[in-house]
């Protein structure tokens, strides 16, 4: 097998199309089942225990796990653009922009 190096042409070879195509439909049938499984267990937990202290608990628990899954998903997909955006050349040369990170201070105030 040949060496895998930077250049673009030479990584395009190095890749296995048969097998990256086998992991994908792995990837989109887990992502399926995960999904299914989420949607079903509030309705599940409804009918088994609806008017029960235990149900009221439950679905606070799952709305509160899928909120933060959500909050975690956006911060790992939009604070590096935010960093990076703000720390452009023509932004960061600037006074306030050069001497603190802005994009952090603005997301945690917000969680807070």
């Amino acid at each position: 097998m040949t060496e895998c190096m930077t250049d673009l042409a030479q990584a395009a070879a190095c890749r296995n199309g048969t097998t990256a195509a086998h992991l994908k439909v792995i990837s989109i049938f887990m992502i399926f089942v995960t999904s299914v499984t989420g949607v079903c267990a509030p309705v599940t937990l409804a009918r088994y225990f609806q008017g029960k202290s235990l149900y009221n608990i439950a679905i606070l628990l799952i709305k509160c796990f899928a909120a933060g899954v959500i909050l975690a998903t956006s911060l790992v997909h939009v604070l590096p653009d935010a960093f990076a955006a703000l720390s452009d050349c023509q932004v960061a040369s600037q006074h306030p922009w050069k001497d603190f990170p802005f994009a952090g201070l603005v997301i945690f105030t917000h969680l807070s």
